[in-house]
């Protein structure tokens, strides 16, 4: 004889939830992405500030290897590197304020992208890690062009 209804007890409600091997994949993606895009633009950082640190310029006085060690970590500041590595000037730092709405919007983007409630389907999966993968490229490119500002 079963019980009655209101004593039954499911069994998925006594067992934990695992995570579904698909939403483990794409923060995978997510992260790998972003990794490799970190690195890609650290050794361009590394590349540009290497570069104006060996051909004589005042950029010596910022201590040589101690920048260029600081700088390439510090590429996760994004806009903000140029006036990092400047040691927040007043030009360089205004440029990277200026530089911000530029990388913060598809940043912001990307990131919304990740909690908006569409259905997991592979399209709004590659949909989510492409607003990622963007949104991080245009943060690390504004980086960029906040260092190269820095050292013209």
């Amino acid at each position: 004889m079963n019980p009655p209804a209101a004593q039954q007890v499911s069994a998925l409600e006594t067992e934990p939830r695992a995570p579904s091997p698909r939403r483990a994949g794409t923060w995978r993606s997510r992260r790998r992405a972003f990794l490799i895009l970190w690195i890609l633009f650290a050794l361009a950082t590394s590349g540009a500030v290497s570069s104006a640190l060996g051909h004589g310029t005042p950029y010596e006085s910022w201590g040589g290897t101690a920048r260029l060690a600081l700088a390439v970590p510090a590429t996760i500041l994004g806009p903000f590197l140029g006036g990092f590595a400047r040691d927040w000037q007043s030009c360089c730092a205004a440029n990277s304020w200026n530089l911000l709405p530029y990388a913060a919007a598809p940043l912001g983007l990307g990131l919304a992208l990740q909690w908006a409630p569409f259905p997991a389907t592979r399209l709004w999966s590659t949909v989510r890690l492409a607003g990622w993968t963007v949104g991080w490229f245009a943060w690390f490119a504004a980086g960029v062009l906040s260092c190269g500002h820095a050292l013209e």
